[in-house]
Order: structure tokens, then sequence, then C-alpha cells
């Protein structure tokens, strides 16, 4: 399994793009892939409508799309959400909330992660 990290805000970056470009090239290549969203990262599964005034690119479409390419493990760190003053609910698509010690487990399991 791989898992994808983010830590980084969408905003005035393309993180959040290619972090989204990694899962699918490795979803095309048969490789079970496990996002995981953190720190400053979890606004990224915000729906942003005027994402591209905001210095963004609106990735919306591309999460809700997830599962077509067989990425259904999207993760989000609970104490990060918490730190942003959000809520699961204000999120794109169904993410999956997790602790600081499912996180370790994902990471202790993982073959590969790769931290953007």
């Amino acid at each position: 399994m791989i898992v994808i990290w983010s830590t980084q805000p969408a905003i005035g970056n393309i993180t959040g793009r290619e972090t989204l470009d990694a899962a699918l090239a490795f979803a095309a290549y048969d490789q079970p892939v496990t996002l995981l969203f953190s720190q400053l990262a979890v606004r990224q599964l915000l729906p942003l409508p005027e994402a591209n005034l905001a210095g963004a690119k609106n990735i919306a479409n591309l999460l809700k799309a997830l599962p077509m390419f067989d990425i259904e493990a999207v993760w989000v760190h609970d104490k990060s959400l918490q730190q942003c003053q959000l809520k699961t609910e204000q999120l794109i698509g169904e993410p999956t909330l997790v602790s600081d010690q499912q996180i370790r487990t994902l990471l202790q399991e993982a073959n590969h992660v790769i931290r953007i």
C-alpha cells in the first residue's frame, strides 16, 4: 500500500493537485493508495467555488471522482480538523476521521509513504 500524506495548504501552491496526480498515477498501475490529509492540508478538502481567485486550483471535482479510480481510502487527521475549526460535514466526499494512533498504524503498514 502507498500512503500519500499531504500536510500543506492548497492556497498559493499546487500541492493539492500534486497530491491527487500522484494518487491517480499509482492507482493507474493498480497500486492501492491511501490519501492522508493533516495539518493545514485538511483545508484542501473544502469546497472552493472561487478557488482560482484565491490562488488555488479547484480540485473538488477530482476529489469527488476518486472512487472511480479505486481510491476510496481518504483519511483526515482528527486533531488537524479541530485545529482548523472544521467539521467532517464541511469536507468534500466522505473522508474517514483518524487519530494519531491510527496514523502511526497506517504508516507502519505502508510499503511506501510519500509526504507532500
